[in-house]
């Protein structure tokens, strides 16, 4: 595949885009290569002629969000939604527990709260009592220091993060 320079008149957005693309193809030999010098050469240019998008193949349905829409079409009036991790109300609205409501009080009214970001790993406090309620306060590899925690963003996301550590 050949390389195309930008000139400084090329628009950031197209230098940016080039960039990206000479990544991603980078020791690629195959067909769609002319394709893609033609887009390196003014990425941002396709959009009007159509999408540099069209060619990508569509990923395979989330069955979580699929048991939604199932929810959803069922009409028995005792379906119970099993694909969200969330309570709703008889509407399907987001249902908020009273004593969630009561501790958002609590965090709300206290006035020596920090209101920075966490470090890195979490709230460590959070961490450690979550490893206490997990494993057990009696916990020999709590006692022997063998556990560590992180808090990480919800669902997927700390599955992601947990697998890609464990890999």
């Amino acid at each position: 595949m050949k390389t195309t320079e930008f000139s400084s008149s090329s628009s950031p957005s197209d230098r940016r885009v080039g960039a990206l693309l000479r990544h991603l193809t980078a020791g690629t030999d195959s067909p769609s290569t002319d394709r893609l010098s033609s887009v390196i050469a003014s990425p941002t240019s396709e959009v009007s002629s159509g999408s540099v998008f069209a060619h990508l193949v569509q990923a395979p349905e989330d069955p979580i969000l699929g048991m939604t829409i199932a929810y959803n079409k069922d009409p028995s009036p005792i379906k119970l939604n099993l694909g969200i991790g969330a309570y709703r109300t008889e509407e399907g609205k987001p249902l908020v527990l009273n004593v969630v409501r009561k501790a958002e009080q609590q965090l709300i009214n206290d006035s020596s709260r920090v209101k920075e970001y966490l470090p890195i790993v979490g709230l460590v406090e959070f961490n450690k009592l979550s490893a206490k309620l997990i494993l057990g306060a009696d916990s020999p590899a709590i006692r022997e220091n063998r556990v560590t925690t992180v808090e990480c963003l919800s669902g997927t996301g700390s599955l992601r993060v947990g697998g890609e550590v464990l890999a």
